[in-house]
């Protein structure tokens, strides 16, 4: 188990490295069931798979889809689910002048790890002296979004619509054409919010 030492938060962390040789894929995938927690605990398992679950792994169509549909099953099994990769498609390359590129390297939680940590993102690193690229997971704190602008039709028949947005349009902007342009339509937009909310405060109810 992994214990967040700032928080009380713990997790099952499973690592692991699949056979390479196929036929030994079933026993790894009956073993990769056999671990899932019996308890709805988080967990969590990363490591170098050696296979695939979808065509899209793969720079090319030499594809053992027998052992694609078991591993997809497994990770139904297990109730798994992919933390995705953000910035790359494929981790693997065998560096041949024509390579093949797979996707052998995987992060998979269930739904209690994803509750328990929320704001996670997976991203590739450079890839340095291994064929393999490396993985980080970090937190992402979201900032809070600044509220949209949204146009209501109904203002268009109020009295002093017209005035509020030709005086906002008409207010001297500096800047390339683009640039101006932007800034008439974010002080119309200010104006126009401005305007409305004493009208307006319960238009939604």
């Amino acid at each position: 188990m992994v214990k967040i030492s700032s928080t009380s938060a713990s997790f099952l962390l499973i690592t692991c490295y699949g056979p390479a040789n196929d036929r030994r894929k079933d026993e790894f995938l009956a073993e990769l069931q056999a671990v899932k927690p019996l308890t709805a605990v988080p967990w969590m398992i990363i490591g170098h798979f050696n296979i695939i679950y979808q065509a899209s792994d793969k720079s090319n169509l030499n594809l053992n889809r027998r052992l694609m549909g078991k591993f997809r099953r497994a990770l139904d099994e297990c109730e798994l689910m992919e933390i995705t990769l953000q910035n790359r498609r494929y981790t693997w390359s065998n560096e041949r002048e024509n390579p093949t590129l797979v996707r052998l390297d995987r992060v998979f939680c269930n739904s209690e790890w994803e509750m328990t940590f929320p704001n996670f993102a997976l991203s590739a690193l450079a890839t340095g002296a291994s064929d393999h690229c490396p993985l980080i997971l970090t937190r992402q704190d979201r900032a809070a979004r600044k509220a949209m602008f949204k146009f209501e039709n109904h203002w268009l028949k109020i009295d002093g619509f017209q005035g509020v947005v030709q005086a906002a349009w008409n207010k001297p902007q500096l800047g390339s054409a683009h640039t101006v342009l932007r800034k008439k339509l974010a002080e119309t937009a200010r104006a126009l919010r401005s305007w409305s909310k004493p009208l307006f405060s319960n238009a939604r109810l």
